[in-house]
């Protein structure tokens, strides 16, 4: 059966398999599905911006339309040599299940299919007919484990050259478990927002408590947390980092 366990799915995006035309990321955590599906958009080379190679529609627009899907998947790319359609919003349609049915009965040869989905339960259509075929997967998304908490802000500190401390670290995971998904924070783009910008090395800041739930009672003059640069090797010359949290 093409599945993966929750564990296997990142693995998997890091290196997906080509035969896999037709991809269906789903789960109760928004966040992570949306992720995700941009991590393996970016995968298939192709210009995400480009309206002529990447094709998005929503779960409702494909269900309203029957066929509409299968019109798109065998139409010709004019200026690159496949696309990408991008399903959003899906759930349990049934046109649109009739559609992922066909194109795993007859595959597109010029067309990927990416779809986000909700929380598909077990016996779903849509996720029967992907975990059943040959040149199709299923790849689950649920909530962050503790572990998966601390490797989405190893990432993205790695990405910003900064270090954080232990108890910063736990103001973090206190403010993720108040808002949700650390990943859904992080596609809002407040929640990692301190590591953007940095203030002179003669500067302290002090973390503020992570009680609230909200990120709208956060200002610019009260950091969630103190970060220094992952290239300081003393106190002295530490560099502290301020989030400028929108509003």
């Amino acid at each position: 059966m093409a599945q993966k366990k929750g564990y296997e799915v990142d693995s998997w995006l890091a290196r997906p398999d080509p035969a896999m035309a037709i991809v269906l990321l789903y789960g109760p955590d928004r966040g992570l599905v949306t992720e995700r599906a941009k991590t393996f958009a970016t995968k298939t080379g192709l210009p995400l911006d480009d309206p002529f190679s990447v094709v998005k529609l929503d779960g409702a627009e494909v269900d309203r339309d029957q066929g509409r899907l299968l019109d798109e998947a065998r139409t010709v790319p004019m200026f690159s040599d496949r696309r990408l359609l991008w399903v959003r919003n899906a759930s349990g349609q049934k046109a649109l299940a009739d559609d992922i049915k066909a194109l795993t009965a007859e595959p597109a040869r010029d067309a990927i299919i990416l779809i986000e989905a909700g929380d598909l339960k077990k016996g779903t259509g849509l996720r029967v007919i992907v975990e059943a075929a040959g040149n199709a997967i299923a790849l689950p998304c649920y909530a962050d484990e503790t572990r998966d908490l601390d490797s989405v802000i190893d990432d993205e500190l790695r990405k910003a050259g900064m270090s954080m401390t232990l108890d910063a670290r736990r103001r973090c995971a206190a403010i993720s478990a108040a808002t949700g998904s650390p990943r859904a924070a992080r596609s809002r783009s407040w929640f990692f927002m301190p590591m953007a910008r940095r203030k002179s090395a003669s500067t302290t800041s002090t973390p503020c408590r992570a009680t609230s739930p909200a990120p709208r009672s956060m200002t610019r003059s009260t950091p969630c947390w103190t970060a220094r640069s992952a290239t300081s090797t003393s106190p002295s010359t530490a560099t502290a980092s301020q989030a400028a949290i929108p509003s």
